[in-house]
């Protein structure tokens, strides 16, 4: 028998960091130091994050070169959410998919990038890959 009931955590599997392509929200004069210190000072404590941003993991590595350094720390798991414009549109916009990937093997971040550039898009009469 069970002696205590559920145990909540607070996850956040959708933000957005500064200079997120097609969503940067971030005026701040200090826009990473902003968007740290509200994920620390976050009551209840964030303990996982998916670091999400257009078509690239390039914030996701930032994050984690800032948690490298002694940010975050709170935070147990943190893992890329590449969201993917689609060309199709509803009602209220466009159609997103988020690819969440599970930061277990040590390689995934390559591994990532590797899958993202065999990704092609059509964008403003243009063909784009998943690539800086």
């Amino acid at each position: 028998m069970l002696s205590r009931g559920s145990e909540w955590r607070r996850w956040e599997p959708h933000i957005h960091t500064p200079n997120t392509v097609l969503n940067n929200q971030f005026g701040h004069s200090d826009p990473w130091n902003q968007y740290l210190t509200a994920i620390e000072e976050n009551t209840p404590k964030i303990e996982a994050i998916a670091v999400t941003d257009y078509y690239l993991p390039d914030n996701y590595e930032k994050t984690l070169q800032y948690r490298e350094n002694g940010r975050l720390s709170d935070v147990k798991l943190i893992f890329p959410n590449i969201e993917m414009r689609l060309d199709a549109a509803a009602k209220s916009g466009f159609i997103n998919i988020h690819l969440l990937v599970s930061p277990e093997d040590p390689e995934h971040v390559t591994e990532l990038n590797r899958v993202l550039r065999q990704l092609k898009y059509r964008a403003y009469g243009e063909a784009f890959e998943c690539t800086r």
